[in-house]
């Protein structure tokens, strides 16, 4: 009993640190938001900082408010809910990337956007309704919020219009999110779920403008149409399977080839209006024929994968004892960090239009993989199956193998989201390439003792720490984003924020660290944010210092335990 009781008291005080984490940076970027563009702007502010402080609310130690038992035996299993980074992670993007441009009132529906659909997702996925009246305290609460967020969004959008935008959207966001949770069981947590949602809405919202005017960029009207695409496809995809499995019929490979070559026709369509030009001749002019570091990094990505591909097929079929430890594992599964990091940094630094397509493009493929293997088509489910198994941990019991796809989306979503810190686009590459590599096997070979309740080592922590201090100090001073003294006692603060982040969460790491440190750089290295920093700060030590002593309460609560269980 004891130990158990300590074991929830430890897991309790860890989540709640980790709410401190995006709490404490929407907070900031709110904050400075809210003085950058004055007068309505402020609603959007309140509001966010509203939902950061409920998050800590919520999470605080010794109160669960859990998410109700139908949803939480359809997560992942091992992980909490991941509420916190369902309701903070998209508003915390949507504000750091206006705080990184200089205009934009578009940007302003988008946070609004983001705030009621994170807004719903907190109020409604609770399970602590008790009566009638927390049920009108929290519809009244939701109401007031959106009343808010609609005097914030723009006068051209029309008054019937901004609301009517934002109940539809919510209501979207909710159903979605509940819907991803239901049918794909033990693949994702409801955060995680809700982050995919919230990002699909916005694009929705997004791409009709993009489509019809005129100057758009090619690369964002690219990637939002094959998003939105491929989320239909894995819907019909879904639907026909669901079909033919109640009549007993495999799916058929002509079936499938059908289905993905009328999803392929219709996008190119799209993208062919929108761009006013033929999408295969823009491609072919953009990889060959731009510029000369588009060929080379094309060519360098060509031999990187030849050999890597080389080195599987001379190691990959071993099956003796040493590759099956745990630590091999280790170095199979990391290997492929290695492979991103050799592949992406170039793009990064040289070609980072070429490396935006090329994301997409690898996104697309990795769709069509997954679908071949969970919808069970026949020859390549089981080749595709068998390939991927040798790379999945705990995290992909579901039926949806995610590894791939967290490892892409957290080296592509710094540089889809760009900006203009070089630092921050590399943060995909840096945390997972080489500081989540190294923690691995460093904490997995050398590690001794583990933080509180969690399989990671403080071993692993350090190393995770310093190679991502060593990196991106590397980064720093080589490129443009300033080599102020300043500036490198914060980036190693935040490096070291992040060990711990990467150590405590129960989500994936593959995507909260990396948007996390996105997020971290443009808050505490931009002079647009920095200057309003006092205020937030001061908020942010107010909030963060209870979860410092968390361990120690901890403790003082289980000895209190021992004594009432002697007595």
């Amino acid at each position: 009993m004891t130990t158990t009781a300590n074991s929830a008291i430890g897991r309790q005080g860890r989540l709640y640190y980790e709410t401190c984490i995006p709490a404490s940076l929407l907070i900031f970027a709110a904050w400075a938001y809210g003085v950058k563009r004055g007068g309505e702007s402020w609603s959007f502010s309140a509001v966010a900082i509203c939902l950061a402080i409920n998050s800590l609310w919520q999470q605080r130690p010794r109160r669960f408010s859990g998410i109700g038992p139908q949803l939480e035996e359809k997560i992942r299993a091992g992980a909490d809910d991941g509420m916190v980074w369902g309701v903070l992670l998209v508003p915390l993007i949507v504000f750091v990337k206006y705080l990184d441009i200089a205009h934009g009132s578009a940007f302003s529906e988008h946070i609004a956007i983001s705030l009621a659909m994170s807004m719903t997702v907190s109020i409604f996925t609770r399970s602590e309704y008790i009566g009638v009246k927390m049920v009108f305290r929290d519809i009244g609460i939701w109401v007031f919020g959106i009343g808010a967020l609609g005097y914030g969004m723009p006068a051209y959008t029309g008054l019937v219009w901004k609301y009517v935008l934002l109940l539809i959207i919510c209501s979207l966001s909710f159903f979605l999110t509940a819907k991803t949770v239901y049918a794909f069981p033990g693949g994702f947590t409801l955060g995680e779920a809700a982050v995919a949602v919230q990002t699909l809405n916005l694009a929705l919202v997004d791409v009709p403008g993009r489509i019809f005017a005129k100057g758009s960029s090619v690369e964002a009207v690219l990637l939002e149409v094959a998003v939105l695409g491929l989320v239909v496809l894995v819907a019909v995809l879904f639907y026909a399977s669901k079909q033919r499995h109640r009549i007993k019929r495999a799916f058929e490979p002509a079936a499938f080839s059908s289905i993905v070559l009328v999803y392929l026709w219709l996008a190119v369509l799209v993208v062919n209006f929108a761009i006013r030009e033929n999408l295969l001749i823009w491609a072919f002019k953009k990889a060959f024929l731009d510029s000369t570091a588009n060929l080379l990094l094309i060519g360098y990505w060509v031999c990187a994968l030849s050999i890597s591909a080389l080195l599987y097929l001379a190691t990959g079929s071993a099956k003796s004892a040493p590759a099956q430890s745990k630590f091999w594992l280790h170095v199979r599964r990391k290997s492929y960090h290695a492979l991103a990091t050799l592949l992406f940094t170039p793009g990064i630094l040289f070609a980072s239009q070429l490396l935006h397509l090329g994301f997409t493009a690898a996104l697309i493929v990795f769709v069509f993989v997954e679908c071949l293997r969970a919808f069970d088509v026949y020859p390549l489910a089981s080749v595709i199956d068998q390939f991927l198994r040798r790379f999945t941990d705990h995290r992909d019991s579901g039926l949806v193998i995610t590894s791939h796809f967290y490892l892409l989306l957290g080296c592509a979503l710094p540089v889809w989201l760009g900006g203009s810190s070089d630092i921050a686009k590399l943060s995909g590459v840096l945390t997972l390439g080489v500081a989540d590599t190294a923690a691995s096997l460093v904490g997995t070979r050398f590690g001794r003792r583990k933080w509180p309740g969690s399989p990671k080592t403080l071993e692993g922590s350090a190393a995770f720490a310093a190679s991502l201090c060593a990196a991106a100090g590397l980064v720093l001073f080589a490129m443009v984003d300033g080599q102020s003294m300043g500036n490198v006692l914060l980036l190693f603060a935040l490096c070291i924020g992040l060990a711990v982040l990467e150590a405590l969460t129960e989500q994936n790491d593959n995507l909260v660290v990396p948007l996390s440190m996105y997020a971290a750089v443009h808050v505490f290295l931009s002079d647009k944010a920095r200057i309003h920093a006092v205020p937030a700060l001061m908020a942010t030590v107010a909030w963060a210092a209870p979860s410092v002593s968390s361990s120690a309460g901890s403790s003082i609560v289980t000895r209190h335990l021992r004594q009432f269980k002697k007595i």
